[in-house]
């Protein structure tokens, strides 16, 4: 007889909503799922550890008795619309836990190459001018306004900005799933991007899921939590009118972001245009932004009322409610080009020169960047001329 588990109803609640599962989801693979709910039957020891398996639940929280209080590793400054947020998904969390794990490998890697303190990491508040900060950013970048102009789409120029970020000295993550696991897809709704500050080893990570241009934002939104010091979770919500002290620096990131794509120069040629739904589209592609940011921009330069406005923002997230309703998921394109991008392009040339120099294991370097065979390896290290 195969022996069984019995499992408090509650954790099944909790590991189905932290996997962002429904009882409806699962009940072909485990068709005796309500009854185990409701307790009129017990399941196997086999089916509990598949059902944490498919819940990408930690196996032994499955013995307690009640669900576990977890708590995200870094402050939480998402504003979900001013909604009441929910616990985090355990793709949120493990995406924040592997994050870290590469943090703790680049920052002993680094130091152990003399690297030294990063003078921008927490060189700022949010007293600070935000214009100010803004300007000196995108010179840092080679950012402005005018070479934006020279590529010609977003992708080229989204990765563009993470290889300048990057040279900064800047770990940049961009993933649309938990690892390399493309059955746990991340969640725009969950969250858009977050940072981990640190004066060695700084990071951004940011929701591949979301759209370019709103890659672009979240990179510069994060880009602001490292320059003030922070490490934070974030949604870069441009809705915000709340005064607490986490919005008020999710504000200052905002207006950091929109004025490095928008600066206030280039929105003073505006007052001789007429604001249209085409000069704003054409002003958003020459930016690099999204139209939304742009209607900000323009909102808090006073081109717009409150009630045009409210107009042309509600007609844009219309088109784009409608875009994304007609849109097809495609393939996951070149795999040596989609690693890097995933696990930081700086980050994986390090663990790659690491492996060479005979510090790090093969066997460990592919655990860490996610890669199976020796061929595969040697493949990523040519596209990337390392060795």
């Amino acid at each position: 007889m195969s022996a069984k588990l019995r499992i408090a109803p509650p954790l099944y609640e909790w590991a189905l909503a932290r996997s962002r599962k429904t009882v409806t989801d699962l009940e072909k693979i485990f068709p005796k799922l309500p009854e185990w709910i409701s307790g009129v039957s017990v399941p196997t020891f086999a089916d509990a550890e598949k059902f944490a398996a498919k819940t990408h639940t930690p196996f032994a929280f499955l013995f307690l008795d009640t669900p576990p209080e977890e708590n995200l590793p870094i402050a939480d400054m998402r504003t979900l619309k001013d909604s009441v947020i929910r616990q985090p998904s355990g793709d949120l969390l493990d995406t924040i836990y592997n994050a870290q794990r590469t943090q703790d490998w680049y920052r002993d890697y680094a130091l152990s190459n003399g690297a030294e303190k990063l003078s921008f990491v927490g060189s700022v508040g949010v007293n600070n001018n935000v214009s100010e900060v803004a300007a000196e950013i995108s010179d840092l970048l080679d950012f402005g306004f005018d070479s934006r102009k020279r590529i010609d789409n977003m992708s080229s120029l989204y990765r563009y900005l993470v290889d300048k970020i990057e040279e900064l000295g800047i770990l940049v993550l961009t993933n649309g799933v938990v690892g390399n696991n493309t059955h746990r897809k991340l969640s725009v709704e969950e969250f858009r991007g977050f940072s981990l500050s640190d004066e060695i080893a700084p990071l951004i990570f940011v929701n591949g899921a979301d759209g370019y241009s709103a890659r672009i934002f979240t990179l510069l939104h994060e880009l602001g939590h490292i320059w003030l010091g922070h490490s934070a979770l974030s949604d870069a919500d441009l809705s915000l009118n709340d005064s607490n002290s986490a919005k008020t620096e999710e504000r200052w990131c905002n207006q950091l972001a929109g004025e490095i794509l928008l600066p206030k120069d280039v929105l003073e040629g505006m007052r001789a245009t007429k604001v249209t739904e085409e000069s704003v589209t054409k002003l958003a592609r020459e930016a690099g932004c999204s139209v939304l940011v742009a209607l900000h921009s323009l909102f808090d330069a006073n081109f717009l009322s409150w009630s045009q406005y409210q107009e042309l923002y509600g007609r844009e997230q219309s088109a784009i409610a409608e875009r994304e309703g007609k849109g097809k998921q495609t393939g996951g394109g070149d795999f040596y080009k989609t690693l890097p991008l995933r696990n930081s392009p700086t980050f994986t040339r390090a663990v790659i020169v690491s492996t060479l120099e005979g510090n790090t294991l093969y066997r460990d370097a592919f655990r860490i960047l996610g890669t199976k065979k020796p061929q595969t390896f040697r493949n990523l290290a040519e596209k990337l001329a390392v060795g």
